[in-house]
């Protein structure tokens, strides 16, 4: 399929809209394309295995010089960007395994991948790169070498085509619903139609669409994503991708975007959008993310709800950050952003309850709240048909994204993330097995802004949840005992009032039995306390009578290597029989 036509190429390169994206471009390519191309040794590929965290750097920093050298051939024609990328192409197919080292798990570790099939496993970032490959081939077509062209045809079909429609079992993948499935699926689907006959494309598509499928499954009807944003913004974004490249390649026959779950999936990216460039960052992500501008674009192409941000401060010149871009994203904010569309996301003032996921949305021009209810396991378990029998037997042994956090909440104040979600910790070898994971501050409870009861954190799995109580759009209440497995603990109602000014937290223990209680809120910021005031950056919490105040500190290492300091703001004191504690935030 032909990616880009006379005339949008022509407009790529002479439309004045894209000069300063265009010259940000080759100012990226110019600093890459001297660079030599490292060599990855065999002590590259045992990294992960020797030290026991990822180091994925190297692969990707291939990928993304490729995809920069590419896009500088494609505006400007001139001859050393192409063939650079051609070295960079070959580059890539001469690698040992397109899978990141983390997901073929060697020496050991579960799920393993036989060596002797490495090269042909497909994963997340296999099948990325096959997509890039593909993608890269139909854009820039005969201007590359005909051998080039050939190689990339002759790696997708060892290690990708053939070995897929062999195997004599499906993948883990295509059974799950959660965004493996949607990532290698998409990617494949967009590889075979760059590649692949139609006869061939149409004999695979319903498998591919199975997984699919699955994925959407996933997601119940508010279209929340539980594994979070940054999980919404690769999953849900590698399937549009190719939702849109397969309605075009069948002429609007084949229209996800009529499937209303889509609709409400695809509203989710504006709905936890809490602040300039801040988001709901419930599970493993970060706080902060650029505005998706090419996929709120496509999404309004489709959709009358959708809300675009404003064009004069998000635009192409915001599009490049530190020059790290893919060419398949690259190429979508060609294909897909209206640079004359405009809107007010991210300044406007809003409420929303996402019933399912039991989130609590409050955005107006003082601050931002957020507060969940919810469980404590991944929503692929209760997805499958058969999800209780495979838990408890531990057939889905992942729980890849949760962190235990029923009854968590995150303040903005004026633009300041004053209580927060960590996001996520550094992959480690066992970061992702639930046996380990919860050591680890980011992903344990107590790592969030909920009490510790008796002593106890929170425990995982779907049967530790919260029970709703009572929602309207200034009130959010939820018994929190549910996640956890406290003797004598009857009930923990947690609620949140909001008004004009700030939130106002209530906590009411029922127990049957003497316990010790410390109410935690978790921040980034070190507080300073005078008197019953906690100051904490632009921020102010009432510290309630009858409760001893604590501040302790942990560290633990961002998904950067970073080390991070959290700041915990312990509140103890004893319920026995029924204790009500209530805090005060502004």
């Amino acid at each position: 399929m032909k990616l880009i036509c006379k005339e949008l190429l022509t407009n790529i390169r002479n439309n004045p809209r894209y000069k300063t994206y265009n010259e940000q471009i080759i100012a990226f390519a110019d600093k890459v394309i001297s660079k030599p191309i490292e060599v990855l040794s065999y002590q590259d590929h045992m990294f992960f295995y020797r030290e026991h965290y990822r180091r994925d750097e190297q692969k990707r920093e291939r990928r993304n010089n490729l995809s920069l050298l590419a896009l500088a051939y494609l505006v400007t024609e001139k001859k050393e960007y192409l063939l650079r990328a051609e070295d960079y192409i070959w580059a890539i197919c001469d690698e040992f395994a397109w899978a990141f080292p983390a997901h073929l798990k060697e020496e050991g570790l579960a799920n393993v991948v036989p060596f002797e099939t490495q090269p042909q496993y497909i994963e997340l970032f296999a099948s990325g790169t096959v997509a890039l490959l593909a993608e890269i081939d139909a854009a820039l077509g005969d201007a590359l070498s005909w051998r080039i062209r050939s190689r990339i045809r002759m790696e997708a079909e060892r290690r990708i085509f053939t070995p897929f429609e062999t195997r004599l079992h499906n993948l883990f993948w295509e059974g799950t619903v959660h965004n493996w499935a949607s990532v290698c699926a998409s990617n494949l689907g967009i590889a075979y139609i760059h590649l692949c006959d139609k006869e061939r494309v149409t004999k695979i598509l319903p498998r591919l669409k199975k997984s699919i499928a699955n994925f959407l499954d996933g997601y119940d009807s508010d279209g929340c994503c539980l594994e979070g944003y940054a999980y919404w913004n690769y999953g849900f974004g590698e399937f549009i991708r190719f939702a849109d490249l397969l309605y075009r390649y069948t002429e609007g026959k084949d229209n996800y975007f009529l499937d209303e779950k889509v609709h409400q999936i695809a509203l989710y990216g504006q709905r936890v959008m809490v602040g300039d460039y801040h988001v709901v960052n419930f599970a493993d992500g970060s706080d902060s993310s650029p505005i998706q501008l090419a996929k709120l674009h496509l999404f309004a192409s489709h959709y009358d709800d959708i809300i675009l941000p404003n064009k004069e401060r998000y635009n192409f010149n915001t599009l490049m950050g530190e020059g790290e871009v893919s060419f398949l994203s690259a190429m979508r904010n060609y294909l897909w952003i209206d640079p004359e569309a405009d809107g007010n996301l991210g300044e406007r003032s809003y409420h929303h309850y996402m019933d399912k996921a039991e989130w609590f949305i409050e955005k107006n021009d003082r601050y931002s709240f957020v507060a969940k209810g919810g469980h404590n396991a991944e929503p692929y378990l209760t997805s499958q048909p058969d999800w209780r029998e495979r838990y408890e037997n531990r057939v889905d042994r992942n729980e890849p994204h949760n962190h235990n956090d029923v009854g968590h909440f995150i303040y903005y104040h004026e633009n300041e993330c004053i209580f927060c979600d960590l996001g996520a910790g550094l992959y480690y070898v066992d970061y992702f097995l639930p046996e380990h994971r919860y050591k680890y501050l980011p992903a344990s409870s107590r790592g969030h802004s909920v009490p510790i009861v008796d002593g106890q954190e929170q425990c995982r799995d779907i049967y530790h949840g919260a029970r709703l109580i009572s929602v309207d759009n200034t009130h959010f209440a939820i018994d929190i005992a549910g996640a956890y497995d406290v003797d004598g603990l009857t009930s923990l109602v947690r609620s949140f009032s909001i008004d004009r000014d700030g939130v106002t937290l209530g906590d009411t223990y029922t127990t049957t039995r003497r316990m010790t209680v410390v109410e935690r809120f978790v921040t980034k910021i070190k507080p300073e306390q005078k008197g019953n005031i906690l100051s904490v950056g632009s921020a102010t919490l009432t510290i309630p009578d009858g409760v001893t105040y604590t501040l302790n500190e942990e560290v633990f290492v961002s998904p950067d290597k970073e080390n991070v300091i959290a700041y915990l703001l312990d509140f103890s004191f004893v319920a026995d029989g029924e204790r009500q504690v209530c805090f005060r935030i502004e």
